[in-house]
């Protein structure tokens, strides 16, 4: 599992990478009706927004990764692996790289709306975690558990684990996001804690508490704020670094059930929610 899944700059908008100046504590959520795709039984749990009118999905179960239209939900198109998507991760407008459970980083090519493979990386872990920093891979791994940076040539670069850490930092690291200060924030569902680590993977904060029960997906809005998907508890979660502090955002009132993945389209202030909970959909709210 992982995302967390998830979310690049100008038009094209990574669920796990942005925002600058959006404030969501300071706006209003409106939900809109949920995006339904066109497609046979999918339990989301890793997506990633492509452009303002393509959104892209890992199909675990299928082992496929799937292309659909952001506005109608009908499918572009879709690639067959031969092993199961972990996470995916749109590296810039028309390529993507996808983490499987047999210990490979595929490239995916999206020149249109036809989806192609490209080069694969072969690494030493099963990747949850996974988000691009310059010419590098930032990584979420078990077994054991920890988080790398690694070339494209996928030698390790720098690597933090229970082991080099002395205590047990990791149980489950999983989904990633890596703003622009040179941070790296890191969810572990098994410790119930988010890291954050400089470029050389220090730890320079951590957050827990009794909101996080479960924490996956991950997104990074603006200097202050940190959007997590809550699996257990059914609610999306504020968190704020220079307070330390964490409130709920979305709950269950509003229809999360078991959120993965989270994704903002900055054109059109929109936030998108997948969820285990929501079978061929995802939620919409409108940030006004």
């Amino acid at each position: 599992m992982a995302n967390v899944f998830a979310c690049t700059s100008l038009k094209i908008i990574n669920l796990f990478f942005l925002l600058l100046l959006v404030d969501v504590s300071a706006t209003t959520l409106v939900p809109l009706p949920n995006l339904t795709l066109e497609t046979e039984t999918l339990k989301v749990f890793c997506m990633t927004l492509v452009s303002e009118d393509k959104i892209l999905f890992s199909d675990a179960i299928n082992k496929k990764i799937i292309l659909f239209d952001k506005c109608n939900g009908k499918q572009f198109s879709e690639i067959l692996l031969r092993a199961s998507p972990r996470i995916i991760y749109m590296v810039d407008n028309s390529q993507a790289v996808a983490s499987t459970s047999d210990k490979y980083i595929q490239w995916i090519n999206i020149p249109s709306n036809v989806l192609t493979t490209d080069s694969e990386i072969k690494v030493d872990v099963e990747i949850y975690g996974l988000t691009c920093r310059g010419d590098n891979f930032v990584v979420a791994h078990e077994s054991p558990p920890g988080v790398a940076i690694i070339g494209k040539d996928g030698k390790v670069i720098h690597k933090v684990d229970n082991v080099i850490s002395g205590r047990k930092l990791f149980e489950n690291p999983r989904c990633i996001t890596t703003p622009s200060d040179g941070s790296i924030y890191v969810t572990d569902r098994g410790t119930r804690q988010i890291f954050r680590f400089d470029a050389c993977l220090t730890v320079l904060q951590s957050f827990s508490g009794e909101l996080l029960s479960y924490p996956l997906g991950i997104i990074y809005i603006n200097r202050d704020q940190l959007l997590v998907c809550n699996k257990d508890d059914d609610n999306i979660i504020l968190i704020r670094p220079s307070s330390n502090s964490m409130t709920v955002l979305l709950d269950k009132q509003h229809g999360i059930e078991c959120p993965t993945s989270l994704g903002f389209c900055k054109e059109q202030k929109k936030l998108y929610i997948s969820s285990l909970g929501q079978l061929n959909s995802v939620l919409v709210f409108k940030l006004t």
